[in-house]
């Protein structure tokens, strides 16, 4: 399961990185949880089956059991949900909970 990174880390995904972003004020009340790559609400919710064809070229390329194929159109089987936004959003609890206590602390609060 992917980690909650700070705002700016990187964070492994299938097809590349994802920047996961979770960001607040210093005191304010709200958390942010999101992504910067514009393929990852395609990671997160998954994709049905669909058809994939070249834009600007004849045919699509690809290394397919150690060979270079042609295709002028491939049925994609769509991709799993991967949710990583979901599960760190369940795990706001804990991370709430952690800034609030550290909030304590720096005011001297007791709880």
């Amino acid at each position: 399961m992917p980690q909650i990174q700070k705002e700016g880390d990187a964070m492994p995904a299938v097809g590349g990185d994802v920047t996961m972003v979770i960001s607040g004020s210093e005191i304010g009340q709200t958390i942010y949880v999101g992504y910067t790559a514009y393929y990852a609400p395609f990671l997160e919710y998954g994709t049905a089956p669909h058809i994939i064809e070249p834009k600007e070229k004849a045919a699509l390329h690809f290394d397919w059991k150690g060979e270079g194929v042609f295709f002028t159109r491939v049925k994609h089987p769509g991709t799993r949900p991967v949710a990583f936004v979901g599960r760190a959003a369940a795990q706001w609890n804990v991370t709430v909970n952690q800034v609030v206590q550290e909030l304590r602390n720096r005011a001297g609060v007791r709880a």
